[in-house]
């Protein structure tokens, strides 16, 4: 028999065309990696949840949007800002117009909660010495138009300042929500009120909600967040008193 004749060897350009390919497809697939995976939460949002996704918690707190809101066991600022790690959180106090201190508010400018972006305000529970003894150090007072002013805090002071608990939040999304749409997702409110000026105000006392509305879509809405055992005291009987005086002042206007 004829002995088969031996194979002849690739040409080393072959060789070199080869490896330069196979290394050619393991960078392409490590540079594929990061779009296969999941986004991060605080990227996606996804642990602040849908601003409609209310939990209620034993003590009488409330869980939304990652965050929960008055009862036994209360978020933090600090809990805010590991949510949104990259954006800028703004601590400062507000006064009244003698610099009296009224609250601690924390105001993150862009959060992405679900599928919504928009900004989100955050009130703190602090003791009123605490508050005090803040507004004594704070480093700036500026005006505010309302008449009230801000005060920055100092810089010894904001850490502590960022360890307060939660007790009310703003969340003011980017897109111009219309009550049907947020009716379909938070439900026939319990009561329904509109202002002398028009707006409307959807109130759900049992899980702490109130959301604003201008009924000519020209403002976007204003979804507030209290604990439900707060919700008279901190929304419902400010509305009403805002309401009446509205009210009584109209005849005067004319």
């Amino acid at each position: 028999m004829t002995a088969a004749p031996a194979a002849r060897p690739r040409p080393m350009w072959q060789i070199v065309l080869g490896l330069v390919a196979a290394v050619l497809l393991v960078v392409l697939a490590v540079l594929a990696l990061p779009a296969l995976q999941p986004e991060p939460p605080e990227a996606s949002g996804g642990r602040a949840g849908w601003p409609w996704e209310i939990e209620l918690r034993p003590g009488g707190g409330t869980t939304v949007l990652g965050l929960t809101v008055g009862g036994a066991t209360p978020s933090t600022l600090e809990d805010a800002q590991s949510l949104w790690p990259q954006e800028v959180m703004q601590v400062a106090l507000l006064a009244d117009r003698d610099g009296r201190p009224q609250a601690l508010e924390a105001y993150l400018e862009s959060v992405r909660v679900g599928g919504l972006q928009g900004k989100l305000v955050l009130t703190a529970r602090s003791d009123p010495a605490a508050l005090a003894a803040w507004a004594a150090r704070a480093a700036r007072s500026e005006p505010q138009p309302s008449g009230a002013r801000q005060l920055s805090l100092a810089a010894a002071d904001l850490a502590e300042a960022r360890r307060q608990p939660l007790a009310g939040l703003v969340f003011l999304p980017a897109a111009r929500l219309e009550e049907a749409t947020l009716q379909q997702r938070f439900g026939t409110p319990e009561l329904r009120l509109v202002s002398p000026d028009g707006a409307v105000h959807l109130l759900y006392p049992a899980r702490g909600v109130a959301i604003g509305l201008d009924p000519q879509a020209r403002e976007r809405p204003v979804l507030q967040y209290v604990a439900p055992a707060e919700f008279e005291d901190r929304l419902h009987a400010p509305l009403r008193a805002a309401s009446a005086a509205a009210s009584a002042a109209a005849p005067a206007g004319r």
